[in-house]
């Protein structure tokens, strides 16, 4: 390619590494003159002919020269782009008419609202435009797959419980008989009904091992989430998806084979399934992915939506899962059915990942995100041995929830950390209670298996009618019917600052935050009523009015995704499964335990401590500030590309990077 071509190359790539989100936009829309723009270049530089220095302005002058307003590298380049097309007369130096608050784009016909004051975005649909629809991500892609991964994993929860409690009996009544051969003890077979496990050694010995199950992967998959959330945002999300699926398909085939050959694999290799499963990330990991996948393909005004469509799948799943699970145990006659199909979901979906799934994130944006990280890491200039002891800090990834730099400020910092310690109670008490629940209902009402299994169906259900048609509708009324209005009355008043950009990320809104305090008001309401229910058609009429708090979660995670951009949505979403997956050891051991030592005395305890709890939520929600969010950081001053971009511009014009 000709001197100028690379020039030009240089220079973009030098724009791109300080403002990719509005430049690759400019050069889609209309590919700038290379000839004109590497004159620009080198006129604004003093650069024609090897003169270095403008006449005037020696080296050592006192003077100061005189300066036109502050451009950035990219609104400078984009000054030129224009005169490069005709679009603008051409003059030596600076445009002084062209500044940070300049457009920059020209105002078109079609009512293009994009100003320096509301940039625009990189958006997934202008990164994806022209792409097939079958090559097009969607929330509506990944839903299927994620709600079979759902139904598998509600579907074996039972079922494994049941398994472990067999595989530990069977091998204490063998040690039984071993140490007293003249006791007679009936042998345990598997996949039937064993009464002689009931009693209180075997039952300590399989909630030891569930604990320690317990414990494996969710330490695991909460030191590995972050790290692959971090990830996906560099390399992207399918392939992290599939990583996860593939921990709880590996998890699988160790139980299967410890269930079909109990006298060869000893069933403490579960635990081995359960490292698999941790070291993979587990569900808290694909559901952090999940999360990003969704805030990479919808806007932020739509994103709570997208996110309580995951929502009412995984709670969809946890409701038909253990009901499915049970039909089939029943026609086929054998728990182990269950697992089998269990391992040909989760192998259905990590086909379906690898090979179907559009990614969501672009090539562009990818190297956008590597780029930033490597700039990240070198201006840390921190050494090798330093950087493998922050790698294996478990806490470090939480430092994305206390920003500090360009862009960050206390109230983004207080938001932040409000709502990450909102997510993570709120999802602690959701995974903790579950079993309190049933161990409550059936000492207080004297609920059996079916009158369980009809309160969490029915209840699950509900959920899943509030997330899949009533928050869309509320979004729908108060937020997209507010905003077509409002641009409505921007087109008659011709006021295009006014039309609202719903592809912008400006934190989270007044409707996020009024959604999530009701949503913890009805969860005070419903643990209060569940302490005070002294019938059962009570106690599950509450459970009823309970579903509707169910909203919280996806809101939750929609409103933290907005306060970053989308290059750093995968590591803050990955912080939150550290959370959760923390909370996912801890409070299922502090409800359990409390409603141990107080069942005897006031077994509603756990839901007066929840109560309270979730009502110092709802207060904690109020401090939140809407619209608050990580601001880009500025673009640097400087004339010309530094030597790294240039050196970045010969290796990866050739390779197509800049889509030239």
């Amino acid at each position: 390619m000709d001197q100028s071509t690379k020039t030009a190359s240089r220079l973009f790539l030098g724009a791109l590494s300080q403002d990719p989100i509005r430049l690759p936009l400019i050069y889609a829309i209309a590919p700038p003159d290379s000839d004109r723009l590497a004159t620009r270049r080198d006129t604004e530089t003093g650069d024609i002919n090897g003169d270095k220095k403008e006449e005037g302005y020696k080296q050592g002058d006192d003077r100061q020269k005189p300066q036109c307003p502050a451009v950035s590298p990219s609104t400078q380049l984009y000054t030129m782009h224009r005169q490069g097309n005709g679009t603008a007369a051409a003059h030596d130096g600076p445009d002084p008419r062209v500044g940070e608050e300049t457009p920059l784009l020209a105002k078109a016909d079609d009512g293009d609202t994009t100003t320096a004051a509301n940039p625009a975005p990189w958006s997934w649909e202008t990164d994806f435009e022209g792409v097939s629809w079958y090559r097009k991500p969607s929330i509506w892609w990944l839903l299927p797959a994620y709600a079979i991964y759902a139904l598998a994993f509600g579907g074996i929860i039972v079922p494994k419980l049941n398994l472990v409690l067999t595989l530990v009996c069977r091998r204490y009544i063998a040690a039984q008989s071993t140490l007293h051969p003249d006791a007679q003890y009936t042998p345990v077979i598997m996949f039937a009904n064993n009464p002689q496990c009931r009693i209180p050694e075997v039952q300590a010995l399989a909630t030891e091992f569930t604990l320690y199950m317990s414990l494996i992967t969710g330490i695991l998959s909460a030191a590995i989430s972050p790290k692959i959330g971090a990830l996906s945002d560099r390399y992207g999300r399918k392939y992290f998806l599939a990583f996860a699926v593939f921990g709880g398909l590996c998890a699988e085939i160790v139980t299967i084979l410890a269930a079909t050959y109990p006298d060869t694999v000893h069933y403490q290799w579960i635990l081995f399934g359960s490292v698999l499963d941790g070291l993979f990330g587990s569900f808290t990991s694909a559901m952090a992915m999940t999360h990003s996948y969704g805030a990479d393909v919808t806007t932020p005004a739509k994103r709570g939506v997208a996110f309580g469509y995951f929502s009412g799948a995984l709670f969809g799943g946890i409701a038909l899962g253990p009901l499915l699970a049970a039909f089939i145990s029943r026609v086929t006659g054998n728990i182990l059915s269950v697992f089998w199909i269990a391992f040909f979901c989760h192998l259905t979906v990590l086909l379906y990942h690898l090979f179907l799934l559009p990614e969501s994130l672009s090539t562009k944006r990818q190297l956008a995100a590597r780029t930033r990280h490597e700039e990240e890491l070198s201006a840390a200039a921190t050494s090798p041995t330093s950087r493998a002891a922050q790698a294996a800090n478990f806490l470090a990834p939480l430092k994305i929830l206390y920003p500090t730099g360009a862009g960050a400020s206390s109230h983004l910092r207080a938001n932040l950390i409000l709502l990450a310690a909102i997510n993570t109670l709120l999802f602690g008490a959701s995974i903790g209670i579950g079993s309190v629940l049933i161990y409550y209902t059936n000492y207080t009402f004297d609920w059996g298996d079916f009158e369980t299994q009809m309160f969490v169906g029915l209840t699950s259900a509900f959920r899943v009618v509030v997330l899949i048609t009533l928050l869309p509708l509320i979004t729908y009324i108060f937020r997209t019917r507010y905003q077509k209005r409002r641009a409505a009355e921007a087109a008659r008043n011709a006021d295009p600052d006014a039309v609202p950009d719903d592809t912008r990320t400006p934190g989270a809104d007044t409707l996020d935050l009024v959604l999530i305090r009701g949503a913890l008001v009805l969860e005070v309401v419903c643990y209060a009523g569940y302490a005070s229910a002294r019938h059962g058609g009570v106690f599950f009429m509450f459970g009823v009015l309970g579903a509707g708090g169910s909203i919280a979660l996806p809101l939750l995670q929609s409103a933290l995704s907005k306060h970053v951009g989308a290059d750093r949505v995968g590591q803050l979403l990955g912080a939150t499964a550290l959370l959760n997956g923390l909370a996912r050891v801890v409070f299922p051991a502090v409800f359990g335990g409390l409603y141990s030592l107080t069942v005897g005395r006031f077994p509603q305890a756990v839901f007066v401590v929840l109560s309270v709890t979730f009502g110092g939520m709802a207060v904690l929600s109020w401090f939140v500030r809407p619209h608050v969010y990580l601001e880009a950081e500025e673009p640097r001053q400087t004339g010309t590309s530094d030597a790294r971009t240039s050196l970045l511009a010969e290796e990866l014009v050739d390779e197509e990077v800049v889509g030239r």
